[in-house]
């Protein structure tokens, strides 16, 4: 029918098969419509550059005579899923399906097979464009495959020019566990110098990549006290923390509030300080560590303040305190606001003092004060 005048709500159709039906005796495959062999001869060895196409539906023209007028909706294929009625059971219902040919029938040589393909989106007045577009909003718009199966999405494949896959939404949610399994989200860059980059308002928050071929890596893991690690087939992996350029690494506490400690920048730096923890009835050290032979440690108030050991409020340049049987023993070295040598005080059981100088090569003990 070339023509058809459509009033009202019905729809209507130039052509269709209305009703087709088949009986079905055994298990049989059963087509509605198909184009059998089509073939397409070449007479010449000139390059085509046109397309050739089993099926084609060239254009759907809407066009209004009265005024403007608004389609809703318009498509120029649709394809509506099988559905089972009483007493069926239908293990998949499929809209659109793609085979690949026998491999015996292809004598000759194809480099791409596309299941689906969309030419360049762009132009033809529109001011959206959309490859693939869900509306099932209950359930939501899935990508899915078969168990076992993997789906690769590749941006600019067969070429050298960067491309990229974009995601845009509100959140973007990575779920790898499917039926109670644990998955794994695998992040790849690409070749050596490949990194991974996180970017959030269109500026970057973190970027991963790697030195060299080690295959030690990062791990991070949630927890009542969060856990940050170094991992991997090494038997032991160290982990390092660095600055760019000569600026400090901070750490701070209550939430960027309070700084609790700093390690600052030293052109040139061969030395460096060590800690090291201490095993059951040993203590822990801080030493000095580095190319050099000998190293002093040294300890810099700021200012007029003190050095105190075992002592929250020190008053000398350096104090030291410890506690024994509920006694306090306390020893102080060049004690400030006096112009004197090196002084050690000492304190008896019931706190009694003794100053002890050195003074012309000899000892000078004052219970007083410094000489």
């Amino acid at each position: 029918r070339p023509v058809v005048n459509s009033v009202g709500g019905s729809e209507h159709y130039l052509a269709t098969i209305n009703p087709g039906s088949v009986t079905q005796q055994g298990d049989s495959p059963v087509v509605g419509f198909n184009l059998a062999d089509f073939i397409i001869t070449a007479l010449d060895q000139s390059t085509r550059t046109y397309g050739n196409w089993g099926i084609e539906h060239d254009k759907l023209v809407l066009r209004q005579t009265g005024g403007a007028v608004t389609f809703n909706k318009a498509g120029s294929t649709r394809f509506r899923f099988p559905f089972a009625e009483t007493g069926v059971t239908l293990v998949d219902s499929i809209g659109l399906s793609f085979f690949l040919p026998n491999a015996e029938d292809v004598t000759g040589t194809v480099t791409n097979y596309k299941a689906i393909h969309f030419p360049a989106l762009t132009g033809g007045g529109g001011t959206n464009f959309y490859g693939l577009y869900f509306e099932n909003a209950p359930n939501g718009g899935s990508i899915a495959s078969k168990p076992g199966t993997d789906i690769t999405i590749v941006a600019g494949s067969g070429g050298s020019t960067n491309s990229n896959i974009i995601a845009s939404s509100t959140n973007f949610t990575v779920n790898t566990s499917l039926a109670g399994e644990t998955g794994t989200v695998i992040l790849n860059g690409g070749g050596a110098s490949g990194v991974v980059q996180i970017k959030t308002n269109g500026l970057e928050i973190m970027r991963f990549g790697t030195v060299g071929a080690s295959q030690n890596y990062l791990r991070v893991d949630a927890n009542n006290t969060p856990l940050l690690m170094s991992q991997g087939p090494g038997a032991g992996v160290g982990l390092n923390l660095s600055s760019k350029g000569t600026s400090a690494i901070q750490f701070f506490t209550n939430g960027w509030n309070q700084e609790q400690f700093r390690v600052t920048h030293t052109a040139s730096a061969v030395n460096y300080m060590t800690a090291t923890g201490g095993a059951v009835g040993t203590g822990v050290t801080l030493s000095a560590n580095g190319s050099d032979t000998d190293i002093n440690l040294l300890l810099a108030p700021k200012g007029a303040g003190s050095v105190g050991i075992g002592v929250t409020s020190p008053t000398s340049l350096l104090q030291v305190a410890t506690s024994t049987n509920n006694a306090t023993t306390s020893v102080e070295i060049g004690k400030t606001g006096q112009n004197k040598g090196s002084c050690l005080v000492l304190y008896d059981a019931t706190g009694a003092v003794q100053y002890v100088t050195i003074q012309g090569g000899a000892f000078v003990i004052s219970p007083t004060s410094c000489k």
